[in-house]
Order: structure tokens, then sequence, then C-alpha cells
């Protein structure tokens, strides 16, 4: 409640249904919106929960732009675990040994509109193809989730700030992903991936090896520098026990928002909102990451078609946890 309440007025934020029925609204009542500008929320296949939660109110508030693969995770529910060794005597633990312990469903998410973010996730506004996206992540690949059903909506006002052109937003971005060479290649090993993941059998001749292994490279090799992810910074435990003091944990900061700022999504998220402005502004992105949720700001230049303005940093959805 307390992170989407950063960016809207007030009001509700989820719907909680009890395995009874009974439904709880949750709603952000402080009326203090700590951000009111433009506003993107990268997520891929891995988010979930929470992170869902935010996702789906501030997308329903029409508050931000979700970006990202074709689904998030989709885990809806809430689970209570009970040990079923904890009460026993002694003497019984002794004779049976460890139980072990019980994991319950006792509760499901809903939307403000009234669908569940349980199976289906979170569908974004722009959908950007994924290196990940071969692999089979989320509550819909489980044997025994549970399905999507929807309550009622509650009543929501949305988000009284600049209506944001996501129609023209949509079509431009699927345009830069058709035609850009970067994404193309991106989509194009996405697709051989999935191709191996659906073979079952592998030769072991040394030649056919030598070939996947060839093709291997050459694949790594087409990624070279179109993929780039930041994989160290501020919270990366290398990174954080060679510092030796706030100017070096700074320095660490300061490498990690500038590697972000050649990624490939961090300059659609970029794009897609300076699209809709024709002034300098204030870029934020949200994401949840390595377990907090957290705001970058960053300046942005106008936008232009043909200027290949590039100046600005943004987060990458791989640091989107459950």
């Amino acid at each position: 409640m307390n992170i989407a309440g950063l960016f809207i007025k007030s009001g509700p934020v989820v719907q909680v249904k009890a395995s009874n029925g009974k439904i709880q609204v949750l709603e952000d009542d402080d009326t203090h919106i700590e951000y009111s500008g433009p506003l993107v929320v990268l997520v891929n296949r891995f988010s979930a929960s929470a992170s869902e939660i935010v996702a789906a109110a501030l997308q329903d508030y029409k508050r931000a732009i979700i970006v990202g693969g074709e689904h998030t995770y989709g885990k809806g529910t809430v689970q209570i675990g009970i040990n079923l060794t904890k009460n026993l005597r002694a003497s019984v633990v002794r004779e049976l040994g460890d139980l072990g312990g019980l994991q319950l469903t006792l509760e499901k998410f809903y939307r403000i509109t009234g669908g569940s973010t349980q199976y289906k996730g979170v569908t974004p506004d722009i959908v950007l193809p994924r290196l990940s996206q071969h692999l089979r992540s989320g509550e819909k690949y489980l044997d025994h989730s549970l399905p999507w059903d929807q309550i009622g909506p509650v009543a929501y006002t949305s988000f009284y700030g600049k209506s944001v052109k996501l129609d023209k937003i949509q079509a431009m971005s699927q345009q830069r992903v058709k035609l850009e060479p970067e994404w193309q290649t991106i989509a194009k090993v996405a697709k051989m991936a999935d191709k191996r993941g659906r073979q079952t059998a592998v030769s072991l001749k040394l030649a056919d090896m030598r070939q996947r292994m060839a093709e291997a490279r050459a694949e790594r090799k087409s990624l070279r520098g179109q993929s780039r992810s930041p994989q160290t910074g501020p919270y990366d435990d290398e990174a954080l026990s060679a510092s030796d003091g706030p100017d070096m944990e700074k320095d660490a900061v300061l490498t990690w928002r500038e590697e972000l700022d050649q990624d490939l999504y961090v300059q659609e998220a970029k794009i897609s909102l300076s699209i809709c402005k024709d002034h300098d502004t204030q870029l934020s992105i949200a994401l949840r990451g390595l377990g907090c949720f957290s705001v970058f700001s960053y300046r942005l230049l106008p936008y232009s078609e043909n200027s290949g303005n590039s100046e600005a940093a943004v987060v990458h959805p791989d640091l989107i946890n459950p």
C-alpha cells in the first residue's frame, strides 16, 4: 500500500478474498503524493506477488506505463505455513521424527478492477522481447495452480495528471522493436533458445556437438554489446565488500547507473515517456529490486525521432525479483 501510495493521492490498491468468501479492500489513505510526474514500471515474468500488486494498481489508475515481457509470474495468493511437529510432545517426536509441515492457501489477491493477479499475472502495456521468454516461469505452468477468476470492481478515481498517449507509445515501440537490429537479435536468439528447449533428444556425435558449440558461440557474439545487463553495482556482494567507506559506495552507485544508461530496456522506457513530452521532464522508474522497491529519477531531454537522444538511465527488468 505504501509503495503504490507514493504515486497516487489515495484510494483502493488491492482486494483480498478469504477462503470463506469475505472480501477486504486494502487502501492507501495518505493523500500526499511523493512523485506526480511520468512513471514507468519495468517488470518481467519473474515479477511476483507484491510487485504485481503495485504494477496492477498503477496500471489500473492509469498512473504508470507497464513495460516488460508477455506477462508477470501470476502469484496472486496468500499462504500460511503450519509446522506439524511444533506442538507435539517430545516423546512423540522421538518416536515419529520430524513430520514436516503444511502450506495452506487462505486468500487470493484481486485488482481494483476485479480481475485476479493469480495465474495470468499482469500484462504490460508495452511488450518487449526477452532472452528469457522461452522459460516456463509462472503459475500458469504449474500443474495444480489456482485458476484466474474475478470479483466485482471497487470505486476508484483515475490519476488526474496529464493523460498518456498510450496508443501512440505502443505503436512506436512496436515499430522500433520491428526495425532496430538490437531488438531483432534478441528476438531471434530467444526463438532459437525456445527451439533448443523443446528438443528432447541430443546427438552424441562429436561433429554434432562441435556444431552446437559453434552455434552457441555465434549467438553470444551476436549479443555482445546488445544485451547489456547491470550485474554489478551497489547491490553486488563483491562491490560492497570492496567498499572502504561512503565515497567507495557512492562510486559503485554511479558506476551502476552508468551501466543502466546503456541498457536496451531502460532506453525503451525512457523513449516511451519522452514521446509524450515536448519539454524537459523527470523520468522515474520504479522497480522491485533485490527485496526492496526503489525509485530512481533522471533528467530527460525532449525526444525527437531523428535526434537519437539517449541521455537517461533507468533500471533493468532482471533486477525485479519475486
